[in-house]
């Protein structure tokens, strides 16, 4: 997907982010869960670009919804309510290990948007 600059708004998001977390965001992917049939399955975020460590910093705003987490090797679950302004922070070694998803909730008909804010490392 071709980027663009951050909207004032996301912006100020990332600023008020890296300054409760001392953690610098240049990207954000936005995604938008128009009800409860939208959702996005196991994975992790662990694509090179991200870098050794990557630390992804989600915040939830609309329809609160469940978030999953599963152990790589072990396969122990975890279920994670996110509600709408919440903030998860996923640290280091989390992609590493862990997977996670949104699963689809078959009576929520309210949406959700999802701000995950992530470090890119930059090739020169």
């Amino acid at each position: 997907m071709q980027a663009i600059p951050f909207p004032p708004c996301v912006a100020q998001l990332r600023s008020n982010l890296e300054e409760e977390t001392g953690i610098d965001f240049n990207s954000c992917l936005a995604n938008h869960y128009r009800s409860g049939s939208d959702s996005v399955d196991w994975h992790a975020d662990d694509e090179a670009i991200l870098g050794q460590e990557p630390v992804v910093a989600s915040v939830s705003l609309g329809a609160e919804r469940i978030f999953q987490l599963r152990h790589c090797q072990t396969r122990q679950r975890f279920d994670l309510s996110l509600p709408h302004g919440s903030l998860l922070l996923m640290g280091p070694g989390i992609q590493e290990y862990w997977q996670h998803k949104i699963p689809k909730t078959k009576y929520l008909q309210q949406s959700r948007v999802n701000f995950t804010f992530r470090q890119i490392q930059v090739r020169e």
